[in-house]
């Protein structure tokens, strides 16, 4: 009787040794990995086959065209309205990108203040760098978001799909 119980233990024993080392090498792979991808990132972030987005809404406005940074610095800016639909359903018309910039390094300095007053902001990667702030199925909500940000010094502009 006392062999079977003891045989019990060590197989509990046995068990939870292995679930615990299998647990901890999944986390150090984890762990590596991460390290090994932000690295790369790091190197060379105009590299887009590292990140990949099935998401429309999160796809790169391609800034080839002639666009005009100027506005009416004149006018209000009015609060942004919510959306009631998601914005893959309805339709993205219009976006706001701010810049363009020279480098990623600036566009990322860019978003990262950007996020710091509270806006969501996506950094497109491909030159000329822009930080996206908002994209909009609402051509007016873009129109008064980009006045926003004009009236706190960023050279925002419209992008209309």
């Amino acid at each position: 009787m006392e062999k079977k119980g003891v045989k019990v233990v060590t197989d509990l024993l046995t068990k939870t040794v292995g679930l615990l080392f299998f647990s901890l090498l999944a986390i150090g792979l984890g762990v590596l990995f991460g390290v090994l991808f932000e690295g790369m990132l790091r190197e060379n972030p105009d590299d887009m086959a590292l990140i990949e987005s099935s998401n429309p809404v999160l796809d790169t406005v391609p800034l080839t065209e002639d666009y005009s940074l100027s506005s009416n610095l004149d006018s209000e800016a009015q609060p942004v309205q919510s959306e009631a639909q998601s914005a893959s359903s309805i339709g993205i018309v219009s976006k706001v990108p701010v810049g363009p910039f020279n480098s990623y390094q600036e566009a990322a300095a860019a978003g990262a203040q950007l996020q710091s007053e509270g806006y969501p902001t996506y950094i497109l990667s491909k030159v000329p760098y822009a930080v996206q702030v908002g994209a909009f199925s609402n051509p007016s909500n873009a129109e008064n978001l980009k006045a926003e940000l004009l009236a706190k010094g960023y050279d925002a502009f419209l992008k209309t799909e």
